[in-house]
């Protein structure tokens, strides 16, 4: 089954003006700016009658004659490459439409009529309840806020709902067999202004984009464009971290606080700025507000509200919501941990303890200086003796584990895909080979990996982790003789809570889960 996701706008009833008498006119003229909260003032839920508007289009679209207009499938630009994606793909009758329109009373009017004369679509719309149902029905659904006579609302809230309300679609349709989504977009109906966004969409989510363009002046109709997903994204790393909080009020009170350099939203802050200066600009420079593309990004991952981050759902193996558990935030907690107990190991005491951002120059003593970012260095109060530590989502130590995760999430369409979406985070075999190659021959000690997620892992997953630290282990001591040890805790869907624990309270929750074998489980000095 094909899912046609098809925006709606306003050509049938322009592509038909001259099939109009004057009063049908004259109300079609009188609705154009109208918001679809006017929809129940102009008689949307009246069937029948002419005291009302929509009522009366209605009646005018309902006679015999009429309809006829709507077997031609040039009568909208929505029909119209509908027509030609059918023909092309080669479904035959085997598709589903899912109508969205703008924020507009004539929007919601024309999804409407072409739902119930369209031959190409009686009897195929669909639409998703709240809880994600497909159900059968003869009308759109309204973006809120997707209008552009309220440029501010567009932005703020008509593309988030865009993004959502798509993903909501795209999710629901997975072929569990063919492991494929069976969907695309066509994009031909709607504001011009919104086709950027629409093609940005398709590229995150991996389907086609479709659009005929229709030249009214010279009654010219173009060929279809296809455009496929391209083969390179965005550093979703970078993102997941990052994503709860591209909210401008969060932003906005951070900014307060960033003369706080040990501050969790000084960490947060830095991040996005770091993902500005990597050509990803989220926050713009000059007046800190959240870009176009920071919005959509936001809403493409979260489709939330900030302060409901506390009530995800933990079903899934990180919530469905992995930048819920922010990176920065942990730095911060896994520092903070090893300050308040110091870490003891081969009759050496490693108390002091630092941390490194992109653009510092961490020093450990006069022959080391790292100009890489480290996460956690711990040395002895001499300097002679060092440890590294990398803090790392739990998903992206495992390749293997990466995999089910995107399996689970229905991510992917095909092992091509989903290796490829592995193979873009990070190796963290490649970040302590990074790191070595600047220690001048004098390696550390150890190298620990600190790895959190938002839902346990089950006694399966952490056998897959241990495994995958076990082949970082073993590369690394082949060629440099240093050993791995590996931490790891669960810090439920928001970080901040755990943040707020006592020390005490976080050294009995971090355990250590590599190498199993040792007795070593967090020697301390109180």
């Amino acid at each position: 089954m094909l899912r046609i996701i098809t925006t709606v706008g306003l050509s049938l009833f322009s592509n038909l003006d001259n099939k109009y008498d004057e009063c049908i006119r004259g109300i079609l003229s009188s609705l154009k700016k109208e918001v679809g909260d006017a929809w129940e003032i102009y008689g949307g839920s009246y069937a029948e009658g002419t005291d009302f508007d929509i009522p009366s289009i209605r009646a005018f679209f309902a006679k015999i004659g009429f309809q006829l207009h709507f077997s031609n499938a040039e009568c909208s630009a929505e029909t119209a490459t509908l027509e030609r994606i059918i023909k092309e793909i080669g479904c035959g009758a085997d598709y589903e439409v899912y109508l969205l329109c703008t924020d507009t009373v004539l929007s919601r009017l024309a999804a409407e009529l072409l739902a119930a004369y369209s031959p190409l679509m009686q009897g195929k719309t669909k639409v998703l309840s709240g809880d994600d149902e497909v159900g059968e029905v003869f009308e759109g659904k309204m973006i809120k806020g997707l209008s552009i006579y309220n440029a501010k609302r567009f932005k703020t809230e008509g593309l988030k709902n865009l993004v959502v309300e798509i993903r909501r679609i795209w999710k629901t349709q997975f072929d569990g067999e063919s492991g494929k989504h069976r969907i695309v977009l066509n994009a031909s109906g709607g504001y011009k202004g919104v086709l950027p966004f629409l093609t940005l969409i398709s590229q995150l989510y991996e389907f086609p984009i479709y659009y005929k363009y229709q030249d009214d002046e010279d009654n010219i109709t173009q060929e279809l464009i296809k455009i496929d997903p391209i083969p390179f994204g965005f550093d979703w790393g970078m993102i997941y971290e990052v994503a709860p909080y591209l909210d401008q009020n969060w932003i906005d009170s951070a900014v307060k606080k960033q003369c706080d350099t040990s501050s969790f939203e000084w960490c947060v802050l830095s991040e996005l700025r770091r993902a500005g200066g990597c050509g990803l600009e989220l926050v713009s420079k000059g007046n800190n507000k959240i870009t176009d593309i920071g919005l959509m990004l936001r809403a493409f991952y979260e489709g939330v509200d900030i302060d409901d981050f506390a009530e995800v759902d933990r079903n899934t193996p990180d919530g469905g919501y992995r930048s819920k558990v922010n990176s920065a935030l942990m730095e911060l907690i896994f520092n903070g941990w090893r300050m308040h107990f110091p870490y003891n190991s081969g009759g050496k005491i490693y108390s002091y303890v630092t941390h490194s951002s992109d653009n510092e120059v961490l020093v450990i003593n006069e022959d080391i200086h790292f100009r890489n970012q480290i996460d956690i260095a711990m040395l002895t109060d001499d300097r002679s003796s060092f440890i590294l530590g990398e803090v790392k989502y739990a998903y992206k130590i495992s390749r293997e584990l990466v995999r089910q995760h995107q399996v689970l999430e229905h991510q992917c369409a095909t092992d091509e895909i989903i290796d490829r979406r592995v193979d873009t985070f990070k190796d963290i075999r490649e970040q302590f080979d990074a790191r070595l190659k600047e220690c001048n021959g004098r390696y550390p000690d150890e190298l620990h990996i600190y790895g959190f997620t938002a839902v346990p892992l089950n006694d399966d997953q952490k056998r897959t982790l241990q495994n995958s630290i076990d082949e970082i282990h073993n590369s690394l001591f082949m060629e440099y003789k240093i050993p791995v040890k590996a931490f790891y805790v669960d810090v439920g869907s928001n970080p901040v809570t755990i943040a707020k624990k006592s020390h005490a309270f976080i050294n009995e929750s971090i355990k250590q889960i590599y190498p199993i074998e040792s007795n070593l489980l967090q020697q301390c000095i109180k």
